[in-house]
């Protein structure tokens, strides 16, 4: 029996390709809150600040420290890291300086000049496949929020902050289970995150397909790869002028 070579050498080529490819997450987000509910089951717990409560008279109340705030029983715990190491994450009121939402109370993080210098760091107790938030900067004009998940993937989105303005909506579905979110505010000059209404779920909707990139990836470039080489071994067989 004859046996093709290159034949042979291509499905080794692409069993190895296949076994190597690593498992990607695919995590989708969208601002529109209807996309966002077309894609999951059944929400699950909220978690709203207004009803958390700040200490009595006060504009805010400090949670910089290294344990951050904890609200249970939905299991999810805020950090405010900042650029030196240390910790800045304050509930404020409608009264203060940072609150442009004009009423509740919302979740400060610290000021931030280099995207993931500072953030609010979000762990999740229990790993979530979906999950929303509202989510604003402080300061007049817009600024650009970065969210970066346990999963590896890392998101940038413009948030509209003009005097007196709405939240925007931020959902996130996966086929993987997220573990930990990272919001930062990317501002010359230093601009805190605020976020509230932070909503729990599963995703039960099937999540968008990335587009492709225009990089080949290594799968594709292992193929070519042989496929010359065959090319190149077969013309030593063919006959002289070909």
């Amino acid at each position: 029996m004859k046996i093709n070579h290159c034949t042979v050498a291509v499905t080794a080529t692409l069993f190895l390709g296949l076994a190597a490819l690593p498992a990607h997450a695919t995590t989708v987000l969208t601002t529109d809150i209807l996309q966002w509910n077309s894609l999951i089951s059944t929400p699950g717990a909220t978690v709203n600040f207004t009803n958390f409560g700040l200490t009595p008279g006060t504009q805010d109340t400090s949670y910089s420290n290294s344990t951050g705030l904890t609200v249970s029983p939905q299991g999810v715990t805020f950090i405010g890291v900042t650029a030196n190491g240390g910790f800045d994450l304050s509930l404020v009121n409608a009264t203060s300086a940072y609150n442009n939402w004009g009423t509740g109370t919302l979740l400060a993080g610290p000021a931030t000049a280099t995207a993931d210098t500072s953030y609010i760091q979000v762990n999740f107790s229990a790993p979530v496949t979906a999950f929303s938030f509202n989510g604003m900067t402080y300061g007049s004009g817009s600024h650009e929020l970065v969210f970066t998940l346990s999963t590896g993937e890392i998101f940038n989105h413009v948030a509209t902050n003009v005097l007196p303005s709405a939240p925007s909506f931020f959902g996130f579905t996966s086929d993987t289970a997220i573990s930990s979110l990272r919001i930062a505010s990317v501002e010359a000059g230093g601009s805190k995150a605020l976020i509230d209404n932070l909503i729990l779920a599963t995703a039960g909707g099937s999540p968008v397909e990335p587009l492709p990139s225009d990089t080949p990836e290594a799968m594709t470039m292992l193929l070519i790869g042989s496929g010359l080489a065959c090319f190149r071994f077969g013309r030593r067989f063919l006959p002289q002028g070909i």
